[in-house]
């Protein structure tokens, strides 16, 4: 069984997927960890959005994630797993600007990876119990 938006989901979980390496590159790096946090935010973020499509539903133009998690139906696992992304909303403009930099540690910066891995995890394992082939690139 495969969705009306199963391609162009699959598409934003992708990038997210490439979000994700990015990060986790940045962090085994030692290096650069503002933009690891970047990209696990927006990893996060693209992984709502796939579900929002998914579910038919247009995703806003926003990068809140504990919004955008919050316009997805009732019934999917996701919405209950993470109940504050806060910390990821964070880093969706302070991770890509100069400014102010903030101190994060390596370790700070993986934790932060690791959640939006773990979100991206149970966004899969919510699609898939809906039809949703992984396919190999997922």
């Amino acid at each position: 069984m495969s969705a009306p938006y199963s391609d162009e989901a699959r598409r934003w979980l992708l990038f997210a997927r490439a979000d994700l390496e990015a990060g986790h590159h940045n962090v085994a790096s030692g290096r650069f960890h503002h933009i690891a946090c970047f990209h696990a935010q927006q990893a996060a973020e693209k992984c709502l959005k796939a579900v929002l499509v998914w579910s038919g539903i247009d995703p806003p133009r926003i990068h809140d994630l504990d919004e955008l998690r919050d316009l997805i139906p009732d019934g999917w696992a996701v919405r209950e797993a993470f109940p504050d992304l806060a910390a990821l909303s964070f880093w969706a403009v302070h991770g890509r600007y100069p400014g102010e930099w903030l101190d994060i540690s390596t370790d700070e910066a993986a934790s932060l990876v690791e959640t939006a891995d773990a979100l991206f995890a149970h966004v899969l394992e919510d699609l898939g119990s809906r039809g949703f082939e992984r396919g190999e690139a997922l």
